[in-house]
């Protein structure tokens, strides 16, 4: 099944993340994710979609999504959140902000969709990363487009085409287009309900 092969994407990205020292983890569709791969930082969204996590919450008519990212990272249960020195999100949840931000040991920076500049300042504080040049920041942005415009050929459906983007974030910018070149013969029918319910959520997308 193609969510097989999308999970083990996710599954060899933990590895990944606990061998780098450059992890940046972000939540929300607003942050700048062109900016970390310019910037050539590991970068993978970081919020939880596992229900199993939440067996160790105590929190009541939470968002699931929001709990079990605030339940991973209190717990120390996900490497991709474990290493990250740094978490970038969005100010679209207060809850997620609130939560994140109380953290003991991790660096959480809330992105207002204004402040690129501290962002990158931010970034090179953290990882000792310069500014990204223009040209690099352009075939980023180029590169991704490329590959928006091959999952859209590949899908059928705004809920697909956000399944596959989100797995896409666990390979790197420049592995994706040859995945996703496999995938041309295979059913990309698939079926998740955490990441449904994540794609339906306004605070988390």
């Amino acid at each position: 099944m193609i969510l097989d092969e999308l999970e083990d994407l996710r599954r060899t990205a933990y590895v990944r993340a606990v061998m780098s020292d450059s992890v940046v983890g972000w939540i929300g569709s607003r942050v700048p994710v062109e900016v970390f791969d310019a910037m050539e930082l590991t970068a993978f969204p970081v919020y939880g979609i596992d229900r199993e996590i939440l067996k160790y919450s105590s929190r009541k008519n939470m968002c699931p999504v929001v709990d079990a990212t605030i339940t991973y990272a209190e717990t120390d249960k996900c490497p991709l959140i474990h290493s990250s020195k740094l978490i970038v999100l969005d100010d679209t949840c207060r809850a997620m902000i609130a939560g994140l931000s109380g953290l003991q040991g991790k660096r959480i920076y809330v992105y207002d969709g204004s402040s690129r500049q501290e962002l990158i300042a931010i970034l090179g504080e953290v990882y000792g990363t310069s500014d990204p040049a223009h040209e690099k920041l352009t075939a980023v942005l180029a590169e991704r487009e490329r590959i928006r415009t091959k999952i859209l050929a590949l899908t059928d459906g705004d809920v697909q085409v956000f399944i596959l983007e989100y797995y896409m974030n666990f390979l790197g910018l420049y592995e994706r287009m040859s995945f996703l070149d496999d995938l041309q013969d295979k059913d990309i029918c698939v079926s998740h309900e955490f990441m449904e319910t994540i794609y339906r959520c306004p605070e988390c997308t």
